[in-house]
């Protein structure tokens, strides 16, 4: 029995109806040095972005990392909409491809 969900197949109404994190949570982090300007931040299982934009948005550095093509599509059109650079790509969260240690944070939200 195979019980994988493909959540490409709802991508665009994620992007949609999805609201994303507040800048309350961000502000709440501020504190721990999460979201600083230049830092690296991988965001696991990113869907539609809504956590990536929120630490591009700060000036972070983000890659964002899902293993549905159709949630990155979305993500990348969202971000391009407000004109933010996140390097999103495919991959799932315990094969990164990234090199050990090389984030200075990782996040992984409503995922």
């Amino acid at each position: 029995m195979n019980h994988s969900v493909n959540f490409g197949l709802t991508a665009s109404d994620y992007g949609k109806h999805r609201a994303g994190f507040p800048p309350s949570l961000f502000e709440r982090l501020a504190p721990y040095g999460i979201g600083e300007p230049g830092q690296q931040v991988v965001d696991l299982g990113t869907g539609t972005g809504t956590l990536a934009r929120g630490f591009a948005s700060r000036g972070c550095d983000v890659i964002g990392i899902d293993p549905a093509a159709a949630m990155l599509a979305e993500a990348r059109r969202l971000a391009d909409a407000v004109a933010l650079t996140i390097d999103f790509r495919l991959g799932k969260a315990e094969a990164t491809g990234q090199p050990a240690q090389s984030a200075d944070v990782v996040s992984a939200g409503q995922c």
